[in-house]
């Protein structure tokens, strides 16, 4: 069991350092005609941005998506959080890919292995302990993965 980020051995997602937050492109056709409809962030103390959110819709195809962004690392979801592009770097619990065609969720577990909602950590002398498992289930072929990380980390 690869405990470091192994998602990427189960998914088709992967970071795309391609994508701008600036520059964007329909994820469906391909178009750069596109319209921002909104956008919103998260603060993380006073004025710096964690994570933003752009809203689009493209003006070939009529199709909406997401950019999203966090620091430099840039992907791009539909409305049901599926990642069409990029690796997510952020908590959110996104939809991707199995190589298998199938569908993989983040599923996390307390340490005795019960199902858990809110998810703590404590900060000690010893670094972060997690008080959680994270797992991540494919819907077809069943494959599942524990993995010491909730998200990629450029």
């Amino acid at each position: 069991m690869d405990k470091e980020f192994g998602l990427f051995e189960m998914v088709k997602q992967r970071p795309n350092k391609k994508l701008k937050a600036t520059k964007v492109k329909c994820p469906y056709c391909g178009s750069k005609k596109t319209k921002k409809q909104y956008s919103s962030t998260t603060l993380l103390g006073i004025d710096k941005y964690n994570h933003k959110w752009f809203y689009y819709q493209c003006l070939k195809c009529g199709r909406e998506f997401t950019v999203e962004q966090k620091d430099k690392n840039v992907w791009i979801t539909d409305k049901d959080d599926h990642v069409l592009d990029g690796m997510p770097s952020c908590f959110e619990s996104y939809i991707y890919d199995c190589k298998c065609g199938g569908k993989v969720r983040r599923r996390c577990e307390s340490t005795d292995g019960t199902p858990r909602g809110a998810l703590s950590i404590t900060r000690g002398e010893n670094g972060i302990i997690r008080h959680y498992k994270t797992f991540w289930d494919c819907d077809k072929c069943g494959k599942t993965i524990e993995t010491e990380q909730d998200h990629y980390t450029p």
